[in-house]
């Protein structure tokens, strides 16, 4: 029973995954601004240290999923715009950068998240009020139950 469940979970994941690329990614690292002229990930950079707080590189690149080769890149041409810092780690002796955002990422972030409120808003009224209702409860479960996995991974 329980195998079959998850194998259930697994199926709609990897149903949902397409469809997120569809739908939600395009909103979330689509840059609408002419102020600040960013790519994806960029965007996906900027939003992730707004999310979670200050990163490390090697925090940042697993949770963009990128090699910090790469990511390198986008850490230099934030911080050449002015939207994030890096100081060394007094903690671990200097040896990593600790990045964070500027009060002009900070900006960037919020104007982003309520560019992004925006358009879901528009994405989702089309939908009848039971279906909208559904959607809330499914995602905030969801949410609640990976944040849980997350913490007993952590562990």
């Amino acid at each position: 029973m329980k195998k079959n469940k998850i194998d259930n979970i697994t199926d709609n994941i990897i149903q949902f995954i397409p469809l997120f690329f569809e739908f939600v990614n395009p909103i979330m690292l689509k840059e609408d601004s002419e102020r600040f002229k960013l790519n994806g990930n960029q965007i996906k950079a900027l939003m992730i240290i707004k999310m979670f707080g200050e990163k490390t590189s090697t925090d940042l690149s697993l949770y963009m999923d990128m090699p910090k080769g790469s990511l390198t890149t986008v850490i230099d041409s934030l911080e050449k715009k002015g939207l994030i810092t890096r100081e060394r780690d007094k903690v671990d002796r200097g040896r990593k950068q600790i990045i964070d955002l500027t009060e002009e990422g900070d900006y960037f972030t919020v104007y982003k998240t309520n560019k992004c409120f925006t358009e879901f808003q528009k994405l989702f009224e089309i939908l009848c009020d039971d279906d909208i209702e559904k959607l809330e409860t499914g995602f905030s479960l969801v949410v609640t139950q990976l944040k849980k996995l997350k913490g007993k991974i952590e562990k």
